[in-house]
């Protein structure tokens, strides 16, 4: 996620990665530090989430894609209009743009 956010605003965002089987357990550590925190300095992860991401769950969505003729939005567009939005209604500063 931080590499797509980088590469649609420009800007580097500082993150850290680590293994699932390491983050996993910390993860109740790191919620136990974030209440004592400002949001800002917030790591992005929460128990579900690190399960989620753990999974890989991975599913066959071709049936519905011929069903209804859709396709999925790439995620850099979709990430990319999320931001514009944040930006043109004032959520998230100019600097975010290109």
């Amino acid at each position: 996620m931080y590499g797509t956010f980088a590469e649609i605003t420009g800007r580097r965002f500082p993150h850290l990665v680590l293994p699932g089987l390491v983050l996993g357990p910390f993860t109740r550590v790191i919620e136990a530090v974030q209440r004592r925190l400002p949001a800002r300095w917030h790591y992005p992860a929460d128990r579900e989430a690190v399960e989620v991401i753990r999974r890989d769950t991975r599913f066959d969505d071709s049936a519905t894609r011929k069903e209804f003729g859709l396709e999925p939005t790439p995620l850099v567009r979709s990430i990319g209009d999320t931001i514009s939005w944040l930006v043109e209604s004032g959520r998230a500063p100019r600097r975010y743009l290109r």
